[in-house]
């Protein structure tokens, strides 16, 4: 029977399935699923209280309130840079490029980052697509600047999985 290549919002408005919102949505999904599949190659406790397990499952759930639009993204943000706090006093300040593959673990974190910076991208670009199917700016804007902190997150993750 088939769908005729459309899909409903969360408003209950029909769109087509390459509609920018549908495709923004899709990225954060296949993050996710990036994220499920680094979570799976986890072999190791971290130095800290919670393992890198966890918190990959932390941002799993963060990561379907940003795609429900349910507003936790706040919470969820404070969460995020205190990770990004304790990992960068592990790692310092990093600038300039590395190279990834240095373990499977930290290979499947570079992986995950460079598929939430494209995440992050498409969420960008259909900004006012969102906005015009009933998205929350305020809820818009923290989600943008969580996937751009989660990015980091997992790029200092990675770093610090690969010593």
């Amino acid at each position: 029977m088939g769908d005729c290549g459309e899909t409903k919002l969360l408003n209950g408005k029909k769109v087509l399935k390459n509609d920018f919102v549908v495709c923004a949505i899709g990225e954060i999904d296949e993050l996710n699923s990036f994220l499920g599949w680094t979570k799976a190659g986890v072999n190791q406790k971290d130095v800290f209280e919670v393992s890198a397990f966890d918190y990959l499952e932390k941002f799993q759930d963060a990561l379907y309130g940003i795609m429900g639009n349910t507003g936790t993204a706040a919470r969820d943000f404070e969460y995020l840079e205190g990770i990004l706090e304790k990992y960068e006093k592990f790692t310092g300040s990093l600038k300039g490029f590395k190279r990834p593959g240095d373990g499977e673990f930290s290979g499947r974190l570079h992986v995950a980052r460079s598929v939430c910076r494209r995440a992050e991208r498409a969420f960008l670009g259909a900004r006012g697509d969102f906005e015009k199917n009933g998205w929350s700016e305020k809820n818009l804007g923290i989600s943008l600047k969580y996937l751009n902190r989660l990015s980091d997150a997992l790029f200092l993750m990675a770093i610090f999985h690969e010593k």
